[in-house]
């Protein structure tokens, strides 16, 4: 009886942990960081510009950073999952890494931005910056996958949360562990507050200062990212104990 009590106890003290970290990084984390881009953009424009938007500002290097960091949860993922003979799974972590890894090296140019050669070849006559990435070529490697990831993003946190068990039952066995709760809709809605000043007209009409708000949702859906990786994580390793994988 002791020795039950004893691993409720440390369960319980488990969950609590577990919830105030998520407290912690799904919802004041990004809402914090949301309303400091803001503030700033509207008190300290000129820093805005200087610090944060430039091609090398801290803001277009969170758009390295944060798709590597998926990239290193993700390949963690592979190496648990290669364990475990769960093929499908691995598969997907694996273009999860490549992912990653194609975010960051086209935010910073595969380097360009940082070691300032110029752009020669294709990626001269094609780019329309002169950049040596793809996503600057055309929609296809632009603004389509941005479309699929934002829709992504709004059916984790926005749509999938409030119907689990249908989508639960509509999913093949090895998937049904991961559907989405509402831990995600902080971040969904940020993703989509922070393109409002631009799709409203707000931006245009003075209302909202002039910077790029699609480079402020680039942060939030790369962050996005992480806390997937982190939930796929997280379930699979509760689904395992429970023995549902």
């Amino acid at each position: 009886m002791t020795t039950l009590r004893q691993f409720d106890a440390s369960a319980s003290e488990a969950g609590s942990q577990s919830v105030m970290l998520k407290a912690v990084f799904y919802v004041a984390l990004p809402t914090i960081a949301f309303v400091l881009l803001f503030w700033t953009a509207f008190t300290h424009l000129d820093f805005y510009h200087a610090s944060l938007e430039r091609e090398t500002g801290w803001l277009e290097i969170s758009h390295i950073i944060l798709p590597l960091i998926a990239a290193g949860m993700a390949l963690r993922l592979v190496l648990k999952f290669r364990k475990d003979r769960q093929w499908t799974l691995m598969a997907i972590a694996g273009l999860a890494v490549l992912a990653g890894l194609f975010i960051a090296g086209e935010e910073a140019s595969y380097g360009q931005h940082f070691f300032k050669w110029k752009a020669t070849g294709v990626f001269e006559e094609l780019n329309d910056q002169q950049e040596t990435n793809l996503h600057n070529i055309g929609t296809w490697f632009d603004q389509k996958p941005r479309a699929l990831l934002e829709v992504i993003t709004i059916l984790a946190g926005l749509v999938v949360p409030f119907m689990q068990e249908r989508v639960r039952g509509w999913l093949p066995r090895v998937f049904k562990p991961f559907v989405t709760g509402f831990w995600f809709m902080p971040i969904a809605i940020l993703i989509q507050l922070s393109e409002v000043p631009k799709r409203l007209g707000l931006m245009a009409a003075g209302y909202f200062p002039a910077v790029r708000y699609s480079e402020i949702q680039e942060c939030f859906l790369y962050y996005f990212l992480i806390l997937a990786l982190w939930h796929v994580a997280e379930r699979y390793r509760l689904a395992r104990a429970a023995g549902e994988l």
